[in-house]
Order: C-alpha cells, then structure tokens, then sequence
C-alpha cells in the first residue's frame, strides 16, 4: 500500500484493516477483503 512518495509501503493482506490518524483532519481507515 502507498499512501505518498515520503512513505514506505507496507504490505497488506485478505483481513488487514490499516488506519492512519491525520490529526486534525481525521482518520482513514481501510479493510482488505
């Protein structure tokens, strides 16, 4: 998964759930399935 070009991607599975905290802006979160 990337997110932008300052950040290393990670790798992901069927039943991960990745969330990234943006501070003020909120939160994002993704469920792979």
């Amino acid at each position: 998964m990337i997110t932008g070009t300052c950040v290393t991607p990670i790798s992901v599975e069927a039943g991960d759930e990745v969330t990234d905290d943006l501070g003020r802006f909120g939160r994002v979160s993704a469920r792979f399935v």
